[in-house]
């Protein structure tokens, strides 16, 4: 079954304050090289520092 996404109850990236919007950015920033480049996340995670359960929240938030 398909989701709706045209009723969305998330606010547009814009609509975020200045600081959530930096901090998205940074987030899309580690995840670039998984998106783009189909880098291992396990591996970007650890370059970046961050926990790998962490930056799986963010994939799937972002996907």
């Amino acid at each position: 079954m398909k989701r709706d996404t045209s009723k969305s109850t998330e606010a547009p990236f814009a609509a975020f304050p200045e600081d959530r919007r930096r901090e998205a950015m940074a987030r899309l920033a580690v995840l670039q090289p998984t998106l783009e480049e189909e880098v291992p996340l396990a591996r970007v995670a650890a370059e970046a520092g961050v926990p790998l359960r962490t930056a799986q929240r963010w994939l799937a938030r972002y996907r």
